[in-house]
């Protein structure tokens, strides 16, 4: 809606924001940044932040290998997705700019829907089959808006994304932080991260090429892409056990 006022309000608010979150650092006590005693007291200062530990530590971790590898495909295939999203939103749909935003808001409410629900899921369901749900849930709603190219279709389909979404973050990083030492929590996260988030770019690259055959594509392909991710897995998943 600010877009549709004039092309740089948004970018308004945007930067409102990151000042304060930079004034709210900088009002953090020096302490905050200081490790508790004893985590690391024992661990040689050239390691410390060493993204090759990381990396031996996930690979060798039985049930955070095949998270890692479903994540990275994840950030993969729903960079693909979105690729041509704002394209098939004012194309495909036919809708104005200034309803684009409602799209992006939807998929919004659908992650805090999801983050709200997922402990009652999982105290009927388990870790695994949630996380399994949520990554197949994420799938077909891509490939929904793929298939079924209209504005109340594809509107639902961003709710479920977002939900989704969210859904597999909090269990997956609940069950990284309970199954990682301490001291390697930092530099597995930076392992984690940096695959997954380095291969966005690949998938966006993929999706914009798909998008210019047809913008129906990269939500098929990338909707199938996450399903079969989740598929491919689901042994994984479906047994995760509670660390407790």
């Amino acid at each position: 809606m600010l877009f549709a006022v004039a092309a740089a309000m948004p970018f308004v608010p945007l930067t409102a924001g990151y000042l304060l979150a930079a004034v709210l650092v900088l009002t953090l006590p020096l302490t905050a940044a200081r490790a508790p005693r004893g985590v690391d007291d024992a661990e040689p200062p050239a390691t410390r932040r060493s993204l090759a530990d990381g990396i031996r530590f996930l690979l060798g971790h039985p049930v955070l290998r095949p998270l890692w590898v479903v994540s990275c495909v994840l950030a993969l295939f729903n960079a693909l997705a979105q690729a041509v999203f704002v394209l098939y939103v004012l194309e495909r749909l036919g809708l104005s700019a200034a309803l684009f935003g409602v799209f992006a808001m939807a998929a919004a409410a659908g992650a805090v829907l999801g983050a709200l629900i997922v402990p009652r899921l999982i105290r009927r369901w388990g870790r695994g089959r949630v996380m399994l749900a949520s990554v197949l849930v994420t799938g077909l709603s891509y490939a929904l808006c793929g298939f079924v190219p209209h504005p109340v279709a594809a509107a639902a389909a961003m709710v479920t994304v977002g939900a989704g979404v969210a859904a597999w973050n909090v269990v997956s990083v609940t069950v990284r932080q309970e199954l990682v030492p301490s001291r390697l929590l930092g530099r597995v996260h930076g392992a984690w991260r940096t695959f997954g988030w380095g291969l966005m770019p690949v998938g966006m690259l993929a999706g914009g090429l798909l998008g210019a055959i047809d913008l129906r594509l990269p939500f098929i392909v990338g909707g199938i892409g996450i399903a079969a991710a989740a598929l491919l897995v689901r042994r994984t998943l479906v047994v995760l056990s509670d660390p407790d």
